[in-house]
């Protein structure tokens, strides 16, 4: 993606809030439990054991979540800050690789020292100590361990890339621009967008999973961020340079997808923009989707900027906001 457009509504930055935000409600069948960490921008989760694993984009820190214990900070102080287009910048997703935690760590903050662990993905070490897999990337938001590799989702460049285990980068697929008829974005704004037959904006891949032999990756549009614009798209992950299939289309900024036991996909929609207030608190929601059938179901409406979903071992299901909100969803008993 382009710096001028990098996750703009995405990471928006959450001053544009005002006022009170109703609290995530789950849809029938579903119980929900909410827990706010003051003062944080949650990103991404993992689990280890029991324990919950999360990355702060307003403080750097990873944060251990024990069930009736404090959130617990814990290992290096990562870089994290604005940046030149006055969103939160930092450690994006994590994951357990053996021993280590596998950090994806953003661009660089405006105002902030350079440092070797800007726009790279990042090994923890149980002492604590940082090794940089590779800082080869210009945006690593999201990313997959396969074996000794790992699937990078790379929102600098609008692509996915292949990491492997000597170091080398590889450019697997680049996302197209979305197109869309001028009408659509003409109602936003008819000075600034003409009668032109079309406008393209950035597709911005942000989730990914795999599930029988192929790669799905969610595509967060860049601006003017249509409703209804997003989309999640599939091709095969042994062949990712082969035609690409659209799964679900007509999607309010999908940022993180994931698969549940029985195959079902699961979509975190990031929310409406407004033109006036960015993207409108409490218009986030998580969905279920049988790709068979096309049939989707909402699972949590009322969610304020969420980020990153986890299915836990336990079958939980962990979804993290931007709003410092931890929203665990789980069916009525």
């Amino acid at each position: 993606m382009r710096r001028t457009s990098l996750l703009t509504g995405l990471l928006v930055a959450l001053a544009a809030a005002s006022g009170a935000v109703a609290e995530p409600v789950g849809a029938e069948g579903f119980r929900v439990e909410i827990r706010h960490l003051t003062g944080t921008r949650l990103s991404g989760l993992t689990e280890s054991g029991s324990d919950l694993l999360v990355t702060d984009l307003a403080s750097g820190r990873l944060i251990r979540l024990r069930r009736g214990r404090d959130p617990s900070p814990f290992g290096p102080s990562l870089p994290f800050g604005t940046d030149v287009i006055g969103d939160p910048s930092g450690p994006y997703k994590i994951a357990v690789r053996g021993d280590d935690l596998i950090v994806a760590q953003g661009w660089a903050a405006v105002d902030a020292a350079k440092s070797s662990f800007d726009h790279a993905l990042l090994a923890i070490k149980p002492d604590g100590v940082v090794e940089v897999l590779s800082n080869d990337f210009w945006n690593p938001f999201e990313f997959l361990l396969v074996e000794d590799s790992i699937y990078v989702i790379d929102a600098g460049r609008n692509s996915l890339e292949l990491l492997t285990a000597d170091g080398r980068r590889t450019t697997l697929r680049s996302f197209p621009r979305l197109e869309y008829a001028s009408a659509r974005l003409s109602e936003l704004s008819p000075t600034e967008f003409t009668d032109r037959q079309t406008y393209e904006v950035d597709a911005v891949p942000t989730g990914l999973a795999r599930l029988d032999g192929r790669l799905f990756v969610s595509l967060f549009s860049g601006f003017p961020y249509l409703e209804a614009g997003g989309a999640v798209v599939s091709f095969n992950a042994d062949s990712p340079t082969q035609a690409i299939r659209l799964e679900v289309g007509q999607m309010n900024m999908p940022v993180d997808i994931a698969f549940d036991g029985a195959g079902r996909l699961l979509v975190v929609e990031h929310g409406r923009f407004s033109q006036d207030a960015g993207f409108e608190s409490g218009t986030g929601r998580l969905l279920e989707i049988d790709l068979e059938t096309g049939e989707r179901r909402d699972v949590v409406t009322g969610l304020t900027r969420p980020v990153s979903v986890l299915i836990r071992a336990s079958g939980e299901i962990v979804v993290t906001g931007l709003d410092g909100s931890l929203v665990t969803v789980s069916p009525e008993k």
